[in-house]
């Protein structure tokens, strides 16, 4: 393989989810001087699929990257996503109980005690948030150590405030979002009030902000996978609890659909 060291104006840099790739010279000609001095490039599937890729930092520190051809050939980028999990069924972090977690997969997650309750901090690289939470419950579960999934930790319940800063915008934006005077109309009416302070559905207002290309769509696509996970599970407590109660309540609201 040529070294990167030789012949550097030979190579050529662009991105990828981030990252740097450098390859011996398609498209350099394409290169505007401009383009050449700043280093970026698009590569494009043809590049990748030349005889061999490196890849380099900012910095210049070089990086064999092994599954390139796979990710290519599939056509999935995985990232990292960071999501917690609040557990129960197990209220100490023991040796054993963190070594078995190690095992079945766990290795990118911090465990902590909160309130009596212990939370994971995962960091996954996955194809989609969906799919590093769900292989990240799975990975609790196969641990064998009698830990239940108790919520993803994220309240569905937002301020404006919250609002703003989930979008990356001031409360202001938020407000002026819920009042009609900026974007289209329309924004979801609060969930529920407790005393002076409204709160609305995260999920509504992403399905909603996405629906007007205010954030993307894969924002509002976690807010809906947290909240039917929730749901979800706090459904099956409530049945556990109160195993009639469940079936009542569709039965009446069935009748008056």
């Amino acid at each position: 393989m040529p070294s990167l060291a030789a012949g550097r104006s030979n190579f050529q840099m662009g991105t990828l989810g981030g990252v740097y790739f450098a390859h011996m010279r398609p498209a350099r000609d394409a290169l505007s001087a401009s383009g050449r001095h700043h280093a970026v490039v698009r590569i494009t599937h043809d590049i990748l699929s030349d005889a061999w890729i490196h890849a380099r930092t900012r910095k210049s520190d070089r990086i064999e990257f092994d599954k390139v051809n796979e990710i290519m050939t599939t056509g999935e980028f995985q990232r990292e996503y960071d999501f917690s999990l609040v557990l129960s069924g197990i209220t100490e972090l023991s040796t054993a109980v963190e070594d078995s977690l190690f095992e079945a997969g766990c290795s990118d997650a911090t465990f902590s005690v909160r309130y009596g309750r212990i939370c994971a901090r995962f960091s996954r690289s996955a194809a989609s948030f969906k799919a590093a939470l769900f292989s990240a419950i799975q990975d609790i579960l196969n641990a064998n150590v009698g830990a239940r999934i108790h919520e993803v930790e994220q309240c569905n319940l937002v301020t404006l405030a919250e609002i703003g800063r989930r979008i990356g915008k001031a409360r202001q934006y938020a407000h002026q979002l819920s009042i009609g005077t900026r974007g289209p109309g329309g924004f979801p009416p609060p969930s529920c009030r407790i005393g002076e302070h409204s709160f609305w559905s995260w999920c509504e207002v992403s399905f909603w902000l996405s629906d007007n290309n205010i954030i993307r769509a894969d924002q509002a696509d976690e807010a809906a996978t947290i909240f039917a996970i929730n749901s979800s599970l706090e459904r099956s407590r409530l049945r556990s609890a109160y195993p009639n109660l469940l079936e009542e309540t569709e039965k009446s609201l069935l009748c008056h659909s």
